[in-house]
């Protein structure tokens, strides 16, 4: 869509293998799970959008293979040569091999079918566990918990979302979850056995099914059994760039080289519509945008949570509380704002967010008074 925003005037297929024409993912593990949203109203591109925009669309096709020298994607239908090429083949998630002991149903979820399976479980009175406390768990044990399930969810780390989360935040997830009566259970060591599992040695968990959310891995094999380089991703440059001229990798499976070593992989929705708008950007030969501070968002129990820019542990940090839910958090260097992190406050974020990118300085101490509007935070 972008492409052709961009008055690309080319031929564009899109080849995906999933039978469903292509849809927005965040809703899989809130909405789609509890029926307040259809398959259709989180649609992106159905086939009477597609062909008003002269776009081929193949669904329930696998590519088989690239040849690189010819420029050819081989697939079930056929094949289809390319000018440029671009990779979006995502991620799967992660299985828990362990967890099949149990004799239960375990659950993952990442497409469409996914969710559809979920919901089928979703009665109330039944018992879940949930085995990961990053955001997809905890937004699975959200909807299942506002669908009547009993819900623990199993962290084998110290606190919820520690690899992105700054500690004040995790503490504020806590709060929001034990409140809606979801058990939490923190460096949970796990042993499964037919009909459930153990944590920690002593605590006997009997659910009626298990949801495993404990990452995903990159669909790079396209790519590594074209010749492309792939770690943990398909390696690309900062304007989502492969070692071939002719090819580009967007979204969850591109690993972006950084300046100080090593690749960064964004699993977000902002940065799969970043990287999209960016290789649109090249195919058409203008100047592509640059790269905006990384913004996540969540929804659980009716309330947004927002993280945007860097949260580090060595920043100056201010938070400010408006209400028995609702509070932020501030990453603060030489007073001019780096980070923040917001529960519900979605307006102050918003606000907040402006400062971020125009890099305002800021007063922590006005800035932590609740009963001060947040725009007398400025500094004089």
């Amino acid at each position: 869509m972008a492409l052709r925003e961009k008055e690309f005037a080319g031929r564009i297929i899109i080849i995906g293998d999933e039978p469903h024409a292509p849809y927005e993912r965040p809703e899989l593990s809130k909405k789609l799970v509890s029926g307040e949203c259809s398959l259709e109203t989180v649609t992106i591109l159905d086939d009477i959008r597609a062909e008003k925009h002269g776009i081929r669309l193949l669904t329930g096709c696998a590519v088989q293979g690239i040849d690189r020298a010819a420029r050819t994607v081989r697939t079930q239908a056929g094949e289809f040569a390319y000018d440029r090429l671009v990779l979006a083949t995502g991620g799967r998630a992660r299985h828990l091999e362990q967890a099949a002991a149990t004799g239960l149903p375990v659950l993952t979820i990442r497409t469409a079918a996914d969710a559809a399976r979920l919901r089928q479980h979703l009665e109330p009175g039944r018992h879940v566990a949930v085995i990961g406390g990053g955001w997809l768990g905890l937004e699975v044990a959200a909807s299942c918990r506002q669908a009547g399930l009993q819900v623990d969810v199993l962290e084998a780390s110290a606190r919820l979302c520690s690899r992105v989360a700054p500690p004040a935040l995790s503490q504020a997830l806590e709060t929001l979850h034990t409140q809606n009566g979801v058990r939490l259970h923190c460096n949970a060591a796990i042993a499964f056995h037919p009909g459930g599992l153990v944590v920690t040695g002593n605590t006997e968990i009997r659910p009626d099914f298990l949801v495993t959310a404990i990452g995903m891995d990159a669909n790079d094999e396209l790519a590594a059994s074209a010749g492309l380089a792939t770690e943990r991703g398909i390696l690309v440059d900062n304007l989502f760039q492969t070692e071939d001229p002719h090819i580009l990798a967007i979204g969850d499976c591109a690993a972006q080289r950084v300046p100080e070593g090593g690749t960064v992989r964004l699993e977000s929705w902002q940065n799969a519509n970043h990287s999209a708008l960016v290789a649109a950007c090249r195919i058409a030969g203008i100047t592509p945008p640059t790269a905006e501070a990384p913004w996540f968002w969540s929804d659980q129990f009716g309330k947004r949570l927002q993280m945007v820019g860097d949260l580090l542990a060595a920043d100056d940090i201010v938070e400010r509380v408006t209400g028995p839910d609702e509070r932020m958090g501030f990453h603060l260097r030489d007073g001019i704002v780096t980070g923040l992190w917001a529960l519900g406050c979605v307006r102050d974020f918003a606000q907040a967010r402006r400062w971020l990118a125009q890099q305002t300085r800021i007063s922590a101490a006005r800035l932590c008074d609740a009963g001060l509007p947040l725009k007398a935070a400025l500094a004089a």
